[in-house]
């Protein structure tokens, strides 16, 4: 730390370059060195008590003053959380974007379309069949031969839904039963392609 004594010549010096003419400098330098002379007196009536406490004071103040950030660096600090913020802004994006493409290659390009169920001969995505099950093949027994329930492998999950509350699908297409077929509803109508006599004798029991 400077002691007193050499601030006021750092001061008269710094004075003088910003102006040589002693006329205007000198009053200035007299206030400077009254007040050190002030200083000094105040300082030298100080019991040791005193000193140590001003002292320590100081010191405490020139560590806080230390401590504090400057300037510049709190501008780099303010610059280090936008990059951080754009950063995780970033990041989040990224992932969004990810998953996206990942549902899309999950639902589409791994999924492929065109493939026919058994029952409603409709097109559907690979993923939206389901092998049927015994307990399927039991209720589509009902209203079928056993010979043509086997030959139904895949079910879209439409007419799935209905075998597992033991109902034949709405939209079956049976195709070559035979004229006794019926359905397990109870209805005389064997299917929509079905020309038996119990499903063109009266046309009004076709709209069941």
């Amino acid at each position: 730390m400077k002691k007193v004594s050499e601030i006021a010549p750092q001061r008269r010096r710094r004075a003088e370059k910003l102006n040589s003419n002693l006329e205007v400098v000198a009053p200035q330098l007299a206030v400077e060195r009254r007040k050190t002379e002030q200083k000094k007196a105040k300082h030298a009536a100080e019991t040791p008590e005193q000193s140590e406490e001003r002292l320590t004071k100081r010191r405490h103040k020139e560590a806080d003053r230390r401590a504090r950030p400057s300037q510049q660096q709190q501008q780099q600090d303010a610059v280090d959380d936008v990059k951080a913020r754009r950063l995780t802004d970033y990041t989040v994006k990224l992932g969004e974007s990810a998953s996206a493409t990942r549902t899309f290659e999950t639902d589409f390009v791994n999924n492929p379309f065109g493939y026919v169920c058994d029952l409603c001969e409709r097109l559907w995505h690979m993923k939206d069949l389901t092998p049927v099950s015994s307990a399927m093949r039991e209720t589509l027994s009902l209203a079928a031969p056993p010979e043509w329930g086997e030959t139904v492998a895949r079910v879209c999950t439409t007419c799935k839904n209905f075998l597992v509350k033991q109902k034949i699908p709405l939209f079956s297409e049976w195709v070559s039963l035979p004229t006794h077929a019926t359905r397990s509803s109870g209805s005389k109508r064997c299917g929509r392609t079905c020309q038996c006599s119990n499903c063109t004798d009266d046309p009004m029991e076709n709209h069941h």
